[in-house]
């Protein structure tokens, strides 16, 4: 179960480097998830790091990452995608940051 938490550290990481995410706990917004439970799926917790959370953080991140080798380290991290265009595939599919605009609002 460690090496299985290991690798979904690295694609993590890998996400960070991309600048596609900033924090963990962007991960756990993205997803739609509990931070106490992808904090316990990442220290490799019987009950948290399942197949069903490992395709749910995939299907978030648009599904890049090939599933096998975060349960196994069978094949590569990446499917095959060129690397420039992981970021952008990505980024266009997150949710919209930053601070709302409300041109409607009356301020008193």
């Amino acid at each position: 179960m460690k090496e299985k938490a290991e690798r979904l550290k690295k694609a993590i990481m890998y996400l960070l480097g991309s600048g596609v995410i900033t924090s963990q706990k962007m991960v756990s917004d993205i997803m739609n998830a509990n931070q106490v439970s992808v904090s316990k799926a990442l220290a490799g917790q019987v009950g948290y790091l399942t197949d069903s959370f490992i395709h749910r953080f995939n299907l978030a991140f648009n599904e890049i990452f090939n599933e096998e080798w975060i349960r196994s380290g069978e094949g590569e991290m990446i499917k095959n995608a060129e690397q420039s265009q992981i970021k952008s595939s990505i980024q266009s599919n997150l949710p919209a940051r930053g601070v709302p605009y409300f041109d409607d609002m009356e301020c008193t």
